[in-house]
């Protein structure tokens, strides 16, 4: 049986964090296809470090991750997925105009659901 040889895709942009949740995604399917995650934490933080790019360092230095957790893929993962969660504005979002073609009673019922935002498992704010 022929092995295939897997690339890394291109670097992550760090100019457009909101692209992190795909990149992501890719990133995993690369690392479950190629068998890296079967491999040892200090390999698989060492392979996203290399294939984000040359900025990630930057990134992580600024991150609270301990030395110790560095070399450990879970949390360096979880604190990348924490600097470029994508925030967003709950007053823009509550200060929204009633739509055309909306209806009084829906436009009330929309706003007073957006009144206490929760926070999903995800990190996205959930008006």
């Amino acid at each position: 049986m022929a092995s295939v040889k897997l690339q890394p895709q291109s670097p992550f942009n760090f100019q457009s964090p909101d692209e992190w949740p795909r990149w992501k995604r890719r990133f995993e399917q690369f690392r479950h296809a190629s068998g890296l995650s079967s491999k040892g934490d200090s390999r698989q933080v060492s392979t996203l470090l290399y294939c984000t790019g040359e900025t990630e360092e930057d990134v992580l230095s600024s991150t609270n991750v301990m030395a110790k957790e560095k070399q450990t893929y879970a949390p360096v993962i979880a604190e990348f997925d924490s600097f470029f969660k994508v925030r967003k504005n709950v007053i823009f979002e509550r200060a929204r105009c009633q739509e055309d073609g909306e209806s009084a009673e829906q436009f009330i019922t929309h706003s007073l659901s957006r009144e206490r935002p929760t926070i999903e498992a995800a990190g996205e704010v959930k008006l």
